[in-house]
């Protein structure tokens, strides 16, 4: 758009400016870094679907909602499917905004009108009107408290041997038992080990890691049935209740294009 580059190192602003947006295109399977910047930034997906990942936290993400990244977060978007997302760099003053790390913020029409705008605006120094609408965009955006899928790594190597067997086979049923001797540590000190490197345990962990699978199934457009068998849950129905228990919501609203009801059934938005 007007030639404006896809590289984020090219929008280190000056703080006397207040925005500036841009477009990423990324091919399924594709990688981007967010760079930490001195402003926070708006990522939100026109089409197709992304995973961020910040941290030990991720987060997926559709056209019907963004991510606000706060001050000096490094992030890393990967495309599920091919998409095009627009990103905006703001500069906030507010004390309250520069404490966010990061959350999910639903994309209504009007911030969706906004951040276009600011990616359409040529490259160059920001008109007053550029100026106004990111303060405009600013005043828009609502903080979801939707929380991310948490996947802390823990620092033993014996415990890494043992993440990285869930994780390249998450819909195995993995037993305590099983994951001791990958580890090559009694049950009782892998768990002890891991609740103290990771500040949670390590059914919770498998569990977060299934979720993810889960949510990467849906996002590439499986339904209920192949995410439940792709993350080892017996059933849709336990996968659903599974979710909901993490995230406080359903599969349907948290990819949601636009507001919904929520006395709909869910299985009914797969079909």
């Amino acid at each position: 758009m007007f030639g404006k580059s896809e590289r984020f190192e090219d929008y280190h602003f000056e703080l006397g400016s207040n925005a500036v947006g841009f477009a990423l295109s990324l091919r399924a399977g594709a990688d981007k870094i967010v760079p930490a910047s001195p402003n926070c930034q708006l990522v939100l997906p026109q089409a197709g679907t992304v995973r961020v990942s910040a941290g030990d936290v991720l987060w997926f993400l559709g056209p019907g909602n963004g991510l606000l990244l706060g001050v000096g977060v490094q992030a890393r978007i990967s495309a599920v499917r091919h998409c095009v997302v627009h990103v905006a760099q703001l500069l906030v003053r507010d004390s309250q905004w520069r404490q966010i790390t990061a959350s999910r913020v639903l994309a209504t029409d009007l911030i969706r009108s906004l951040l276009g705008e600011l990616v359409q605006a040529p490259s160059g120094p920001p008109s007053q009107r550029i100026h106004r609408i990111a303060r405009l965009l600013l005043d828009e955006v609502q903080l979801e408290q939707t929380p991310p899928i948490s996947l802390p790594k823990p620092s033993d190597k014996r415990l890494l041997l043992a993440c990285a067997a869930v994780l390249d086979d998450p819909a195995k049923e993995w037993g305590i038992e099983a994951l001791s001797r990958l580890a090559g540590m009694s049950t009782r000190s892998l768990s002890r080990a891991f609740v103290e490197q990771t500040g949670t345990t390590l059914g919770q962990w498998c569990r977060s890691v299934r979720l993810a699978t889960a949510l990467t199934e849906v996002a590439r457009g499986g339904g209920l049935h192949e995410a439940a068998a792709a993350a080892g849950f017996a059933a849709p129905s336990s996968l659903c209740a599974a979710f909901r228990q993490a995230t406080g919501t359903t599969f349907r609203s948290y990819f949601r294009t636009r507001p919904i009801s929520t006395t709909q059934d869910e299985a009914s938005f797969f079909s």
